[in-house]
């Protein structure tokens, strides 16, 4: 994501640090969660953890 915000008079904000941060421990979480075994109780405990940091994510 290059903006974090743009605004109609066409001024623009950048991504804020926490955002960039946030984002490579999303990607840690959904790469941890895809190395599991389908259907066994750490592959359902490791796909709650990426849903709870993109809501962490977005609340900021």
């Amino acid at each position: 994501m290059e903006r974090f915000l743009s605004a109609s008079d066409r001024s623009f904000q950048e991504r804020p640090q926490f955002f960039k941060s946030m984002q490579r421990k999303l990607k840690l979480l959904q790469r941890r969660a895809a190395r599991k075994q389908k259907g066994s109780q750490n592959w359902e405990k490791a796909g709650h953890k990426p849903s709870l940091q993109k809501i962490s994510t977005s609340r900021g």
